[in-house]
């Protein structure tokens, strides 16, 4: 069967599977090639001097409806043999070539590889804080940082200019969308579109979606303008010697007691002999080359492991055989409830970092584990250890490795922890708690933290959505409590702002590791200044917001979280839980 055939398959299964109102997008072809650049060589290898720019590079080839360099390469010389570069100052030096060569565009670094030969640096350029779809720029140097040659597909910024961003964005993705499919993630992008006098460029939300039945993932760009499908990406992978398989197991989609809801498991580990393969982020995996072989699947990746203290093994046995072809493997029998609920939300939360925040500096293995000793009727996150522990509940909690909020809030934790390290400080500790609450809030998009998870006729532990003000809540006993006041003016900014600028903009005064909330506001307002125009004598159109849901819990610059308690009894005394803190009183 040929590659065009098969790709045409792919493309009905995508249509036979929704309604007749979305079908007729499905059929469309967009794909990312017709984004790239149409390229005319300008050199004449018999030309002794072929063409140059002014500051003397020579031209390869060129974007002919662009006029952007594809491809430059400095002028012919021996590779230089200084000392080798950082990674950190590599980078640096790619930079400052880009910013050279290109003054007037806009870049977000993508990664570096490191050959045994050369370094590589790519770079996606980005218009009003946007990705361009397709446009790319990847340098090579060499160790002592000398950039030998470019490949880019870059646009320049005349074109973008013309872009006419709309005041009011559309997004009628639930609509367009056939049923039984899965939204995975969505970006704001700009997509650029070739029509018959060039490319046209859409403001666009693009939603990466997964369809059950065909056992596919695509993509979609959707004009935020109008609401239309502007294009759809289905990749060419299906070749005839492909055999995948899916591996999935029941999570808890909200509160424990809630009936389990059947998902795929990301990135689960096989290991065969020696040697461990990850499944993709829709829990499937291609085993084509393993034919014959034995394996065990587990719930775990390099960033991942979970262990249930029950006792029970969370390894399915299998060998790869063509009777695994296309086939559904349940891990349901192999493993505990608990220990694929922690697996799933922790993975939904990494995810999250990678693909809402940028932040990939979780790049080190995180041990989880559920029921959590005898009599652990709580759940915490132990920085020295670096693990997350789950108890089975007892008489406050049910089993907190079962209630997904507790689940992200200990993750949370642990990013807390990598950004700041441990810091004994009262007033850092409630902002440590905030954090957790809120960015485990946002994921869900329920404010209320223990959602379901306390025993009797408790709804909920904690709240970010709260009207608590600084001169009546705050007591200085319990941290947890206490922090409701931060987590409360950021769950106050994500209403005003909407949730992707609002995390984005917390996230990033974080990086800055004010330890006090006065500091972590003034981060919080240079961010926003940053983020709208980078001018500090322009006033950001969102500096009243922030004050505002400051103020509003009463976070002014006279309050203060005044250290009541022993700071060393509240973090390492006899009661300490969830990151070394005391049990706080149950309230509602």
């Amino acid at each position: 069967m040929s590659r065009s055939i098969r790709y045409l398959l792919a493309s009905f299964c995508l249509s036979a599977c929704s309604s007749s109102p979305t079908s007729e997008w499905k059929s469309e072809d967009y794909s990312l090639s017709k984004t790239n650049s149409r390229i005319v060589e300008i050199t004449d290898i018999d030309t002794p001097e072929p063409s140059k720019l002014e500051n003397g590079l020579r031209v390869v080839s060129v974007n002919v409806d662009s006029g952007t360099p594809r491809q430059l390469e400095n002028p012919v010389r021996p590779i230089t043999k200084g000392p080798v570069l950082s990674n950190a100052d590599l980078i640096f030096q790619a930079k400052e070539v880009l910013n050279n060569l290109f003054p007037d565009l806009s870049f977000r670094l993508q990664g570096n590889q490191r050959s045994k030969l050369f370094d590589y640096v790519s770079f996606q350029q980005t218009f009003m804080e946007r990705d361009i779809v397709g446009a790319e720029v990847t340098l090579r140097l060499d160790r002592s940082g000398q950039w030998l040659s470019l490949r880019s597909s870059l646009i320049q910024n005349g074109k973008l200019e013309a872009i006419n961003f709309p005041t009011q964005f559309r997004e009628l993705a639930a609509d367009k969308i056939p049923f039984g499919h899965q939204i995975f993630g969505s970006q704001e992008v700009i997509y650029p579109k070739l029509g018959e006098s060039g490319f046209d460029f859409y403001v666009s939300k693009m939603f990466q979606i997964y369809n059950p039945q065909a056992q596919r993932a695509y993509q979609i760009w959707m004009d935020q303008a109008s609401g239309e499908i502007v294009g759809t990406y289905i990749p060419e992978d299906l070749f005839e010697d492909d055999m995948l398989l899916s591996v999935q197991g029941s999570i808890a989609p909200d509160r424990p007691e809630q009936s389990l809801l059947e998902e795929f498991l990301p990135f689960v580990t096989f290991k065969v002999g020696n040697s461990k393969y990850q499944a993709d982020l829709f829990g499937k995996f291609d085993f084509k080359n393993l034919l014959g072989e034995k394996a065990l699947l587990t719930l775990e990746n390099p960033y991942l492991s979970v262990v249930d203290n029950k006792g029970l093994n969370n390894e399915m046995q299998l060998t790869f055989s063509e009777d695994l072809r296309d086939s559904l493997v349940q891990f349901d029998d192999h493993s505990s409830p608990e220990e694929r609920n922690i697996y799933y939300w922790v993975m939904k939360a990494r995810s999250y970092l990678s693909e809402n925040l940028e932040f990939n500096a979780m790049n080190r293995q995180i041990v989880a584990m559920a029921n959590f000793g005898l009599d652990l009727d709580n759940a915490f996150f132990d920085p020295l250890l670096y693990t997350l522990a789950f108890g089975a509940g007892k008489s406050v909690f049910k089993n907190t490795a079962m209630a997904r909020d507790i689940i992200l809030h200990e993750f949370f934790h642990s990013v807390t922890h990598e950004i700041y390290g441990i810091k004994i400080n009262y007033e850092f500790s409630a902002m440590n708690e905030a954090f957790s609450d809120y960015f485990a809030a946002t994921i869900t998009g329920d404010p209320m933290i223990g959602n379901g998870a306390m025993i009797g006729n408790v709804p909920y532990l904690r709240t970010v959505k709260n009207t608590y003000q600084y001169d009546t809540f705050f007591e200085g006993k319990y941290f947890h409590r206490d922090g409701q006041l931060f987590s409360g003016a950021l769950w106050d900014l994500r209403e005003s702002l909407g949730h992707e600028k609002a995390d984005r903009l917390i996230h990033e005064a974080r990086l800055a590791r004010g330890s006090n909330i006065r500091e972590f506001y003034r981060d919080l307002r240079m961010a926003d200044e940053a983020n709208e125009d980078g001018d500090p004598l322009t006033y950001s159109k969102n500096a009243r917001t922030i004050r505002e849901a400051f103020n509003k819990h009463g976070l002014h610059s006279q309050a203060r979280f005044e250290q009541v308690t022993d700071p060393f009894k509240s973090v390492f005394g006899p009661k300490s839980s969830c990151w070394g803190n005391e049990l706080p009183e149950v309230t509602n």
